[in-house]
């Protein structure tokens, strides 16, 4: 079962479903607030997120006590992440730039839509402020893949 807030997001994965003659996948349109979920997986979104202490405020509400959240982001030292550093740093500092190539301030690089780098320690100490406790997480130079983090339960509200 999947949720998504995005309703247009939601017919477009069906008809790929659909194309590809997938079976045994069930789609939502759901504000999400309406169920809990035991896993919960956020694969490739923090680094497009704008606010991600919001997103992980608004996934903590579905989340059952002992709740387990998988996360996987590009590692922010990794070689293509240095390169968006460097168009970030230009188009947030250089308005001349930045409207030359027609791009929003939070929309970074060769039309990539990442607006944040996380590295090890940054995306700990984020789920650390919100009382998640981590499981493990495993680095490499590309991605930082599969934050396990576990919800404390004595931490939950």
């Amino acid at each position: 079962m999947a949720f998504d807030v995005d309703k247009s997001d939601v017919v477009y994965l069906s008809n790929l479903i659909k194309k590809n003659k997938i079976k045994n996948i069930c789609l939502s349109e759901e504000n999400g607030y309406s169920f809990s979920s035991d896993i919960v997986i956020a694969s490739e979104v923090f680094e497009h997120v704008l606010d991600p202490l919001n997103l992980v405020l608004n996934i903590k509400k579905v989340m059952c006590k002992n709740s387990q959240f998988f996360v996987t982001t590009p590692n922010g030292f990794g070689p293509g992440e240095i390169r968006n550093r460097l168009f970030f740093y230009l188009f947030k500092h250089n308005n001349f730039i930045r409207k030359l190539l027609n791009k929003p301030k939070y929309v970074i690089g060769n039309g990539s839509s990442h607006c944040q780098f996380f590295t090890e320690t940054r995306i700990t100490n984020l789920f650390s402020k919100l009382n998640f406790k981590k499981i493990s997480v495993k680095n490499s130079s590309i991605y930082l893949s599969l934050y396990h983090l576990t919800e404390n339960e004595k931490n939950r509200h």
